[in-house]
C-alpha cells in the first residue's frame, strides 16, 4: 500500500508548503477544508497535491503538478529527446500528460523520469 501525504500550493505566499498535517488525510475525517484552513489562515486559496507513491529516478517524491521530464527514442531520428509530461490524477491513477495533449500512464516507466518543477512554482514549464 502506498504512503498517503499531500503537499499545498499556497497562491498568497507563491509557495509550495510541505507543511500540510497527517490529520488531514486519515481515515474517517470526511471535511478536509476545516483543518487545511485553520493551517493557512489569512492566506488565499491552496491547492491540495496528492503524492503519487512513486519517486523520481533521483528519489524524489513525484507529486500530482509535478512536471517531469522523461527521455524517450525518437523513432524518426533514432536518438533519445527529453519529453516534458506534467503529473495529473485522472481516471482513478496518476498520468503523464505532454503539455496538454498525449496522455501516458508512467507506472511502467516512473524510474527514468525526473522532476524539473511544478505547475505553479514553474508556469513557464508548460509553455
Amino acid at each position: 500500500m502506498r504512503e498517503i501525504k499531500f503537499r499545498a500550493w499556497v497562491d498568497d505566499l507563491g509557495e509550495v508548503s510541505d507543511t500540510v498535517p497527517q490529520m488531514i488525510y486519515q481515515p474517517g475525517i470526511t471535511n478536509l477544508g476545516l483543518p487545511i484552513l485553520s493551517l493557512f489562515e489569512g492566506h488565499g486559496p491552496i491547492i491540495l497535491m496528492q503524492f503519487s507513491g512513486l519517486k523520481d529516478s533521483k528519489g524524489v517524491d513525484i507529486y500530482e503538478g509535478d512536471v517531469v521530464l522523461n527521455p524517450m527514442r525518437d523513432e524518426e531520428n533514432l536518438g533519445i529527446v527529453n519529453r516534458q509530461w506534467e503529473v495529473k490524477f485522472y481516471q482513478g491513477g496518476f498520468h503523464l500528460f505532454e503539455l496538454n495533449s498525449a496522455c501516458a500512464d508512467f507506472r511502467e516507466w516512473w524510474e527514468q523520469v525526473e522532476i524539473i518543477g511544478n505547475i505553479y512554482e514553474n508556469p513557464e514549464l508548460l509553455k
